[in-house]
């Protein structure tokens, strides 16, 4: 009988568990892949539901790795996997995507517009352009922090604007003249 109690005793060790730390950077990447997105809309011509769109595309492709391999790397369980993508995996691979759109650009095109009003809306100084239909969104006569200085006598707005890498154009360069 005495044996039969070491062999118990023996084989019973506990598993580590590595998931709080993973856990811990999920959180972390949340932060910065959130940043980047916020980051980079201004930048971008892109909707609310683009971004939407994007951040449910990577998390969705995080969850086609199997179960067996995040329980095998970081000790997870399902709900975990869930946390992961969807707090981790989503938003740092959807800010790294507008990062990479906005710095492989290509195609540039300068549009000028004279400049007929401005206004402070929502904290944001918005000009108003003398073309009926604009040609670019609304977003690229918005601005969020202004150096009235540079702006002050100037009459018209250049806007520089390129084609990104993912097909989501960026506005590059915004100048008076």
């Amino acid at each position: 009988m005495k044996e039969v109690d070491k062999i118990r005793e023996q084989s019973y060790q506990p598993t580590k568990d590595k998931s709080k730390g993973a856990i811990a950077l999920t959180i972390f990447a949340m932060f910065i892949g959130f940043g980047l997105i916020i980051g980079f809309y201004d930048f971008t011509f892109v909707t609310f539901f683009g971004i939407t769109k994007v951040f449910l595309g990577f998390t969705v492709v995080g969850f086609l790795v199997p179960l067996k391999f995040y329980q095998r790397w970081f000790h997870f369980i399902k709900y975990e996997v869930i946390i992961f993508n969807v707090i981790g995996v989503g938003p740092l691979f959807s800010g790294l995507f507008f990062v990479l759109n906005f710095l492989f650009s290509h195609s540039p095109q300068v549009y000028d517009f004279e400049i007929v009003s401005r206004q402070n809306i929502n904290g944001k100084i918005v000009f108003q352009i003398s073309d009926e239909k604009p040609l670019l969104p609304e977003k690229a006569y918005q601005f969020a922090s202004l150096d009235w200085e540079e702006m002050m006598g100037k009459r018209t707005l250049e806007i520089t604007v390129e084609k990104g890498a993912f097909g989501f154009e960026v506005i590059k360069e915004r100048k008076f003249k």
